[in-house]
Parts: C-alpha cells; structure tokens; sequence
C-alpha cells in the first residue's frame, strides 16, 4: 500500500516515554538522571546513526534488510529528538483520556509533567 502520511508529521501524541513517581525521584534523583541520559544517547544515536539503528531492527526483529530500512524509516519521525515529550502532545492525550472519563477534566499538562530532570540531563550531556 502507497503511505499516505505519517501519524507523526500529523499528530503530536506521545506513545513511547519514561515515567516514575516523584517519590522515585526524591529517593534516588541520580539514578533516575542516569536513566534519562541513556534514553538520550539512544534518541540521538537513532537519529544520527541511521544504518546502525536499522541493523539493530534487522538483527533484533529477524528482517531482512530492506525490511528494516523500511520500518526505521517508517518510525525514526516518531521518537523524539532528545526526550523531550511535547506538550501539545500530552495536552491531546488528556483530552482524550478527559472524554472517555479516565481522567478529572480539571487536570492540566503542568499537574502530570515535569521537565527539570530531562532538562538537567540534557544539560550534563552538553545540549540544550
């Protein structure tokens, strides 16, 4: 089938992240720091390091190579840049979750988000 479009050049829905509680955080702030920088490193390698990543498909998920290139291709648009979840994003998924009543229609994306410690990340591995 012809690819119309990808979901992520049209929507802006986090589907992959990290998440803990703050009472994580607050117990071991540097091994949830250290986390995240992981997750960083990888974003950037997946982004920067085309073959290598789809080698990583081929070998991980048994395809052959053109398969792999596809299917990197078809996802490398949805997995952020450094981390870093829109809010825009997060906002839309709450209103979904608002309307199939999952969630208060009092809560906010500042109530469920906080970005210090992806920010604080970036920071140390010398980005912005």
């Amino acid at each position: 089938f012809p690819l119309l479009a990808h979901a992520a050049d049209v929507l802006s829905i986090p589907f992959v992240g990290l998440s803990t509680t703050l009472s994580k955080i607050n117990r071991n702030r540097s091994q949830a720091k250290r986390v995240l920088k992981a997750e960083v490193e990888a974003l950037r390698l997946i982004h920067t390091n085309p073959r290598g990543t789809q080698e990583v498909i081929r070998r991980r998920f048994a395809m052959d190579e053109q398969m792999a290139t596809d299917s990197y291709h078809v996802v490398v648009s949805s997995f952020s840049q450094d981390g870093r979840i829109p809010h825009q994003g997060i906002g839309a998924l709450l209103e979904t979750e608002k309307k199939d009543g999952a969630v208060p229609q009092s809560v906010t994306v500042e109530q469920v988000t906080d970005s210090t410690l992806i920010d604080e990340a970036i920071r140390e591995l010398g980005g912005k």
